[in-house]
């Protein structure tokens, strides 16, 4: 690389039509001495002086006559040099004139400021390089989680967006239902106190879910204030646990009866939910207590079988289970 670079700069300086700064040396010398630098003779002025116009800056060689003490001129990049040549070692005013000795101690000086140069223009070059490498890794991150965050947002508007067309499709379906399909227990001009004594599991689905839904079910009829809600865990306070497993399995009015009046109830709802693929197959009875009779029935099946779907549902179920005021 430094060899490299060496070249460039001979070759910029010795290009057609570039121009830098030279120095005019004048050299003086009695007794007839004959004076050359780097193979160049002088303008004679004087028998004693001499004038080298244009001299390239640098270390340069002083050749004199026999007789006398040459060496080395280091010349300056412009200006006038004053070159008193005699036996004794040169001397020099504008310039510094060296013997062999200081020549090479010189051009090593030199040559190490070159590198250390070149080693600082190095490093700062890859300073620089990995500045450009580190930001543009940080735009890239920052520019990944701008993506990552639209993609979040994009889904939260989708997700929005589909609980408003559910709840545009229960309203109109709300809306286009009969008054005369609305279930009795919503009809009564008192209090209706309702049971809901269990949801069974069926395909696909264990029994602690079902009654995770059986308590949600709860939680929705308890948001009808015309209703007075017990729960499956009233049901086996009330019966006790094995008194309450042979009574839900049973059918005949004399059962349905005995729950009734252990939980003070008018209505019985009962229902199974299970999973089929990537379906939710819901149904739900709401029974007259003291008749053992169905007066609203509901099934549905639910596209997704996520959890979320039976929540998002609850709502429109219990409506048509039990009515609207």
């Amino acid at each position: 690389m430094r060899t490299i670079l060496r070249i460039a700069l001979v070759l910029a300086l010795t290009a057609p039509g570039v121009s830098y700064a030279k120095a005019s040396v004048r050299a003086v010398c009695s007794g007839g001495c004959k004076i050359k630098i780097d193979g160049s003779r002088a303008e004679k002025v004087s028998d004693s002086e001499w004038i080298f116009k244009e001299v390239d800056p640098g270390i340069r060689e002083v050749d004199v006559s026999r007789g006398f003490e040459g060496g080395w001129l280091d010349v300056p990049a412009e200006g006038e040099v004053t070159l008193w040549v005699s036996k004794e070692p040169l001397r020099a005013q504008g310039a510094l004139a060296l013997d062999k000795k200081g020549k090479k101690q010189l051009e090593k000086a030199r040559k190490e400021q070159a590198e250390r140069e070149q080693e600082a223009r190095e490093n700062a070059e890859q300073e620089k390089k990995d500045l450009e490498k580190r930001e543009r890794k940080e735009r890239e991150k920052e520019e990944e989680a701008r993506r990552d965050q639209e993609k979040r947002d994009k889904k939260e508007r989708e997700k929005e967006e589909e609980a408003r067309r559910d709840q545009e499709k229960r309203d109109k379906k709300e809306r286009e239902r009969p008054k005369d399909q609305a279930p009795q227990a919503g009809s009564l001009d008192k209090p209706t106190r309702i049971a809901v004594v269990r949801i069974e599991a069926r395909t696909g689905l264990d029994q602690a879910l079902a009654d995770l839904y059986a308590d949600s079910l709860v939680a929705e009829l308890r948001k009808r204030k015309w209703l007075k809600v017990s729960s499956p865990r009233d049901a086996a306070a009330a019966l006790g646990a094995d008194r309450e497993r042979k009574l839900l399995g049973c059918t005949e009015e004399s059962c349905m009866e005995e729950v009734a009046g252990a939980l003070g109830a008018d209505r019985l709802v009962s229902g199974t939910v299970g999973r089929v693929e990537k379906s939710l197959l819901i149904n739900l009875t709401l029974l007259d207590a003291r008749k053992g009779v169905a007066v609203a029935t509901v099934s549905e099946r639910l596209k997704s079988s996520s959890n979320e779907a039976f929540f998002d549902a609850l709502p429109d179920l219990v409506d048509k289970l039990v009515g609207r005021r």
